[in-house]
């Protein structure tokens, strides 16, 4: 009867409500810490003294922290855990209490999501104290149907400016570099970050991005959603896609690089070899104060993509405000193999006292058709530096134009657009006909 009543107790699991508060016992519903969670979700002996739940869930669960219990100081390492699904989801709720830490080379994030499966954090305020080794949430190792909203991640703390080493999300294949993309393996699929405020200090230049994902030459990050977030005092990048992030959607975030004291080349959202975006009603600004200051300086940019997985590329909706002088690309959708492209109403705003390149750039291979219908591109500068195109269009296939509204400045260094079809030929599409 003894072993039987053991077995019992093994095969227990969790399922329902569940709380974290350090400032009461620890119990078979109440944790002290999340870490003390993470190890009754694992089987594992809890950190807090409470009493084991035996491992594993057999239904969803939740697990809210109680207003006004914060700080956590801890960092958090979230592996598999036996029986989620679809239907058997874990959802921690932060209620916007303040979970810190000052991490390492070795562990850079606050937390970690490691091989979990349909995990859920919602409403945390993150907070990395490292002034080097500053992210938030760290996801590797095929973490699939993850879902992080409505966090707040706090990136104040970082100074660095070295590539990948600030940021909110890093979601990546290596466990020590967020800007690694040659490890193997599947690195995530359905994943989820929607509606989190991310930034970073307004007086260094840290916060290197405020989202950044990395594929694999073997294995992609698939049908990843970016929705509704708020990114804004990052140095380089508000997100950052590298290597076979195929199929990522891209909608509704708002996208500011701020008052930074550094004006480099900066990108709004870069998406590099990375096939089939879909980039829908976001809104990128650069500096607040960099009219005037010269350098490279990108919307949207995406290039590239892989042959093997082509499909169309989407820019619909978006509004681009660049200030900065020297060179500049409201939308750059330089995806060679993309089976078609669409720019369908997109405003871009482009005003300084000097500048010059591309309100929309588009090249590719591939026979598709390109759309661009009912764009607004509002572009002027003082000092052009070069010459500027409203609209530059390289491709084999067909080009569908219709409905743009388009600036023609008196100059000759400004052309309303230039028109290249491998059946047409090229040249400067100067009448606004051809548009």
């Amino acid at each position: 009867m003894a072993v039987y009543g053991l077995n019992n107790q093994a095969l227990a699991q969790m399922s329902g409500n569940y709380t974290i508060d350090k400032n009461s016992a620890a119990s078979s519903t109440n944790f002290q810490s999340y870490t003390s969670a993470v190890q009754a979700l694992r089987g594992l002996t809890r950190s807090d003294g409470g009493p084991s739940l035996g491992g594993g869930v057999n239904g969803a669960v939740t697990i809210s922290v109680v207003q006004g219990s914060g700080p956590y100081t801890e960092q958090l390492d979230v592996q598999a855990i036996t029986g989620t699904s679809s239907t058997n989801r874990v959802t921690f709720v932060g209620n916007g209490e303040q979970i810190t830490y000052s991490p390492s080379s070795t562990n850079s994030a606050v937390i970690k999501v490691n091989g979990a499966d349909y995990l859920t954090f919602r409403d945390i305020y993150v907070k990395p104290t490292h002034s080097t080794y500053t992210r938030a949430f760290w996801v590797l190792n095929a973490s699939d149907y993850l879902i992080i909203e409505d966090c707040e991640m706090d990136i104040t703390s970082a100074s660095s400016t070295s590539n990948g080493y600030g940021c909110g999300i890093a979601h990546v294949g290596s466990s020590t570099s967020a800007t690694s993309y040659s490890t193997g393996g599947n690195k995530g699929y359905g994943n989820i970050y929607r509606n989190n405020e991310i930034y970073g200090s307004t007086s260094n230049n840290g916060m290197y991005s405020g989202i950044i994902i990395n594929g694999s030459s073997s294995m992609s990050n698939l049908n990843l959603l970016i929705e509704g977030n708020y990114i804004h005092n990052y140095y380089y990048n508000g997100i950052y896609a590298y290597y076979n992030c195929l199929n990522t959607v891209y909608k509704g975030n708002t996208i500011i690089r701020g008052d930074k004291s550094s004006f480099g080349t900066h990108y709004g959202i870069y998406h590099y070899y990375c096939s089939g975006g879909k980039f829908y009603d976001n809104y990128v600004a650069d500096n607040a104060n960099s009219n005037g200051y010269s350098y490279t300086n990108y919307g949207i940019y995406a290039y590239y993509g892989t042959s093997s997985n082509a499909s169309v590329l989407e820019f619909v909706n978006n509004t681009i405000n660049l200030n900065s002088g020297g060179y500049r690309m409201g939308i750059y959708g330089n995806e060679y193999y993309a089976t078609g492209k669409k720019y369908l109403h997109n405003t871009i705003y482009m005003r300084s006292s000097q500048g010059y390149g591309y309100g929309i750039y588009s090249y590719t291979y591939n026979y598709g058709t390109v759309e661009y219908k009912n764009n607004i591109i509002d572009a002027s500068f003082n000092n052009y530096q070069s010459t500027f195109y409203n609209i530059y269009n390289y491709s084999y296939g067909t080009v569908d134009a219709d409905g743009n509204v388009l600036p023609r400045n008196n100059t000759s260094q400004h052309y309303t657009g230039y028109l290249y079809t491998l059946t047409n030929g090229g040249g400067t599409a100067q009448t606004f006909a051809n548009w």
